[in-house]
């Protein structure tokens, strides 16, 4: 459109999108208004005193925020755990053993071993397959901002034994204030924080060992 009416006819006062391209000093802006009655076409300018129709696959190309383009971090393979210790809600304290009887899981109750119902620990510790960390919140909290997560010393804290090859393999998820939408969660260290599904994080925190003992026939 080479005598355009006024910006505002086109969206262009206040684009939805402005790119700015730096390339051997040089800084190139495009800015993209409204979308046209053609549908898929978006009105754009370059500065040149123009208006240009484009497809919207330019749109759709940028339209993207800080959060969509972050690389989160990521949980090890936790399918071979062994050893489990939840503490900051309900205290739990469960280790796997592989012996020529089998297989049995165990809660660490003051000192002592206490067997536990093998398909009831399986299930519990088969929530920890559920857990993405793929939904960023936050990418720099710390300090008083973490507090406002519920990352304080009262956060529950999940640490995970998952090589059984390597006792020393350990990874340590904290868990934050449960919203309706879901729960905050946050490798422990990190500033980064997630939010994970709050029935899984439920779980995690609020079992207790004695609903996985076995149950008396």
């Amino acid at each position: 459109i080479k005598n355009p009416r006024d910006p505002a006819s086109y969206g262009l006062d206040k684009p939805i999108c402005t790119i700015s391209v730096t390339a051997n000093g040089t800084t190139s802006k495009v800015m993209i208004g409204d979308r046209s009655v053609a549908g898929s076409i978006y009105y754009l300018s370059t500065g040149d005193e123009k208006v240009h129709m484009v497809d919207g696959a330019l749109f759709s190309a940028f339209y993207y925020g800080l959060y969509d383009l972050i690389t989160c971090e990521e949980l090890p393979n936790l399918k071979d755990v062994w050893g489990l210790k939840i503490s900051g809600f309900t205290d739990m304290d469960l280790s796997c053993v592989w012996d020529d009887q089998g297989i049995r899981w165990y809660a660490n109750v003051n000192g002592e071993k206490q067997l536990l119902d093998f398909a009831k620990a399986e299930e519990f510790v088969a929530n920890l397959q559920k857990i993405s960390l793929d939904n960023c919140i936050c990418y720099n909290a710390e300090g008083d901002l973490l507090e406002q997560y519920g990352f304080d010393e009262k956060a529950a804290k999940v640490t995970v034994n998952y090589a059984q090859d390597d006792p020393e393999k350990t990874v340590t998820l904290e868990l934050g204030y449960a919203l309706e939408e879901g729960t905050y969660a946050r490798l422990a260290g990190s500033k980064m924080i997630y939010m994970i599904d709050s029935r899984v994080a439920n779980v995690l925190r609020a079992t207790e060992y004695t609903s996985l003992l076995q149950t008396q026939k």
